[in-house]
C-alpha cells in the first residue's frame, strides 16, 4: 500500500500555539510532518510549539496604526528553530503592552469594545504584502480554524479560503452563533454582524468539528449539518490505579477565576468552612494566575483549610494533581453570564488523564457540566447547596473518590483516546469523513 503524502495544512487561530505543545492543535499533529504545518495568528508573541516551525503573525497594535499610516507593516513570517531563536528588544516591548492591554480587556470586556475593536479591524492594513507572500509561497492545501466570535479571524479565513480555495476544517469550540449569551442591545448586535461571518464559513466548510456533544446537538440543528465531536485527546499509557484518600482529603484548582468562577470557588470555600467546624476533614488548594482584589482572597481564605497559592508553573500542575483526591472544575453558577454553555474546557481531558476524582461545579446548562453529569464521570454540583451536599457526601463516603476517578479515566479512554482523535482528524484531510 502507498503511504499518502503529507497535505500542506494552515492553522489559522487568535492566540499562538503551546510551547510545550500541550494545545488541542499540537496534540493532534503530534506525528505529522511539520514541514507540511504553518500557523497564521493574531499575537505579538512568538510561538515555540514544537509541531510546527514556520509562522506568520499579525499585530494588532500595528493594524490599528496602519488606519493612519497605511504603510506600516503589519505582519511578518518567521521560522522557529530551538537552536537558533532570538526575539527583537522592539518585539519585546510589544509584546508587554499586548499583554497589559489583554488583560485590562479581560476584566472590562463589553459588547462596545468588542464592536469598536472589529470597526478598527475593519478599516485596518491587515491584507498586507508581506501576508500575501506568505499565502502564496505555502500555498495551503488545507485551512484548519476555530469559528471564532472575533469577526476580523473570520474575515481573514474567508479571504484565504477566496485565494486559495483549499480543503476548509472548522471548528466550533464557543457558542458564536446563538443569541442565549445576553439580552443586551450591544451583545445582540454584535452577534447579528458575527452570525454573518460564521453563516459563510459553515457554508465553505468540507468538515465541521464541535468541541462537546452539546455543541454538536446546536450547531446542527442551526447549521443543517453533520458536524463530528472533537476534543483535546487525552494521553495516558497506563491502567487506572485505586487509590485511597489523605486525611483530611485534598481539593486541588488550577486555572483562571475570571467570569464568576472566583464565586464559585468562594462558596466551596464556605462549604469546607461549615463542614470542618468538629474537625478538619477536609482542605483546599487553589492556584490562579489571576489578579484578585485582596477581599476576594480573603474570601476564599475564609479559613485555615482554604488556601489560595497564586500562579503556579505548568510543569508543576500535574505534580499537584497527584497529591490531590478530588480535582476541581469550576464555572459560574448563575445564569448571569453563560459564555461557556457551548464549551468544553481542554482542562477536562486533562482530569480524567490524571486518574483523579473530578468534581465539576457549574450551571446545568453549560456544556461541560451537562457532559460530565450525562457520562457519570465525576461528582457535579450545580447550585451552592449542592455543593455543601456533594462536600458532605465526599467526607461521608470517601470510597466514591476512587470510584467516580475510575469512571472519569474510562470515560477519557472511551472517547477522548488520543490514538482515535488523531485518526479522525487525520481522515478529514482526505475527505474520508462525511
Amino acid at each position: 500500500m502507498i503511504e499518502k503524502a503529507p497535505l500542506r495544512i494552515l492553522f489559522s487561530t487568535v492566540g499562538q500555539w503551546s510551547d510545550i505543545g500541550s494545545d488541542t492543535w499540537s496534540m493532534l499533529l503530534s506525528n505529522y510532518d511539520k514541514s507540511k504545518v504553518a500557523s497564521l495568528y493574531l499575537r505579538a508573541i512568538k510561538s515555540k510549539s514544537p509541531r510546527c516551525n514556520r509562522y506568520f503573525h499579525i499585530y494588532e497594535e500595528r493594524i490599528i496604526k496602519s488606519i493612519l499610516h497605511p504603510c506600516i507593516q503589519t505582519g511578518e513570517e518567521y521560522y522557529y528553530s530551538p537552536d537558533d531563536y532570538q526575539d527583537s528588544n522592539e518585539n519585546i516591548e510589544l509584546q508587554k503592552r499586548e499583554r497589559e492591554r489583554y488583560s485590562k480587556y479581560s476584566k472590562k470586556k463589553t459588547w462596545i469594545a468588542m464592536l469598536a475593536r472589529e470597526i478598527l479591524w475593519k478599516f485596518g492594513h491587515w491584507k498586507s504584502k508581506e501576508f500575501n507572500q506568505f499565502i502564496d509561497d505555502f500555498e495551503p492545501e488545507v485551512l484548519v480554524f476555530p469559528i471564532e466570535s472575533y469577526i476580523h479571524l473570520n474575515r481573514i479565513n474567508k479571504y484565504i479560503i477566496k485565494k486559495k480555495h483549499p480543503k476548509v476544517i472548522g471548528f466550533f469550540n464557543d457558542d458564536n452563533f446563538t443569541y442565549k449569551q445576553s439580552n443586551k442591545f450591544g451583545y445582540k448586535l454584535h452577534r447579528f454582524w458575527l452570525r454573518h461571518s460564521v453563516k459563510w464559513l459553515v457554508r465553505h466548510c468540507d468538515t465541521v468539528f464541535a468541541i462537546c456533544p452539546k455543541m454538536k446537538r446546536e450547531c446542527d440543528k442551526e447549521f443543517g449539518i453533520n458536524s463530528i465531536v472533537l476534543s483535546k485527546p487525552m494521553v495516558c499509557n497506563t491502567e487506572f490505579i485505586p487509590y485511597q484518600p489523605n486525611a483530611p482529603i485534598r481539593l486541588f484548582y488550577a486555572g483562571k477565576l475570571y467570569i464568576n468562577r472566583d464565586k464559585t470557588i468562594i462558596s466551596i470555600a464556605q462549604a469546607i468552612k461549615k463542614i470542618n467546624e468538629n474537625g478538619i476533614k477536609v482542605v483546599m488548594d487553589v492556584y490562579s494566575g489571576s489578579s484578585l482584589a485582596q477581599e476576594t482572597i480573603s474570601e476564599i481564605e475564609c479559613s485555615p483549610a482554604s488556601r489560595f497559592r497564586g500562579e503556579i508553573p505548568y510543569s508543576q500542575v500535574f505534580d499537584e494533581m497527584k497529591k490531590s483526591d478530588v480535582l476541581l472544575f469550576v464555572e459560574d453558577l448563575s445564569e448571569e453570564n453563560l459564555a461557556a454553555r457551548l464549551s468544553f474546557s481542554t482542562k477536562i481531558t486533562d482530569l480524567f488523564g490524571s486518574g483523579k476524582c473530578t468534581w465539576a461545579i457549574g450551571n446545568s446548562d453549560l456544556g461541560a457540566i451537562e457532559y460530565i453529569k450525562e457520562q457519570n464521570a465525576g461528582f457535579v454540583s450545580t447550585s451552592e447547596n449542592e455543593i455543601y451536599d456533594t462536600l458532605t457526601q465526599i467526607v461521608e463516603h470517601p470510597e466514591l473518590i476512587s470510584e467516580y476517578a475510575q469512571k472519569g479515566f474510562v470515560c477519557g479512554h472511551k472517547y477522548h483516546d488520543v490514538v482515535n482523535l488523531t485518526r479522525i482528524f487525520e481522515n478529514s484531510f482526505r475527505g474520508d469523513i462525511k
